[in-house]
């Protein structure tokens, strides 16, 4: 009775191996969601431009737009196209990158 009882839980134990490393193979081909579906053509196209008005000021070592009508500061990554209205109200021109707050300049202006 013992060795039938012994060589059932062996079996049982081969079996559940068995499903457990079956389940495993099959979750690694499972495609993830971080990956890009045919059709997604959301994240490959790039913000439309707009205009943002505000006030260059120097933020550490970068220069930033501080919007105080909305109490929000941009980031901008054209540091060299926006030195020279350090102090001065502006309105940029560019597209904006929701996850960094980052304007992606492509013109800076003084308001109209």
């Amino acid at each position: 009775m013992r060795r039938i009882f012994s060589q059932m839980a062996t079996g049982l134990t081969l079996a559940v191996g068995i499903a457990v490393l079956g389940i495993t193979v099959w979750a690694q081909d499972a495609p993830t969601q971080s990956q890009p579906q045919p059709g997604d053509q959301a994240q490959a196209q790039p913000a439309a431009a707009r205009s943002f008005a505000g006030k260059i000021v120097k933020q550490g070592d970068q220069y930033v737009l501080k919007d105080m009508a909305h109490k929000v500061t941009y980031a901008l990554d054209g540091q060299d196209d926006v030195k020279q209205f350090e102090g001065k109200e502006v309105v940029v021109t560019g597209s904006l990158d929701a996850d960094s707050n980052t304007i992606h300049v492509q013109k800076v202006q003084a308001p109209s």
